[in-house]
């Protein structure tokens, strides 16, 4: 999350920080940062049952878009639109 919002340039300079203090100056793009690290906590791939909702809810989403779609083509398919031309403003 900090490497999407800061960038890794900001997100290498937290690595080198020691937890506990207040340090910086560190520059990211929004400008320039003193930071206090609580504690570190190593990244992990969450279990399945921890995420599964979001997955359920994601998967709906992606499925209901994707009937949507299909159901938008299916109509395309069957109509043809003609503009005519404005003829009301000809004398």
């Amino acid at each position: 999350v900090i490497n999407r919002q800061f960038g890794s340039d900001f997100t290498t300079q937290l690595s080198d920080l020691e937890t506990g203090t207040w340090q910086g100056p560190i520059r990211s793009g929004y400008g320039i940062h003193l930071v206090l690290i609580d504690e570190r906590v190593e990244s992990r791939d969450p279990d399945l049952a921890e995420i599964r909702p979001m997955v359920e809810r994601e998967y709906e989403l992606i499925m209901r878009k994707e009937l949507k779609e299909r159901i938008y083509a299916n109509l395309r398919e069957k109509y043809t639109v003609v503009i005519e031309p404005d003829t009301s403003t000809e004398s």
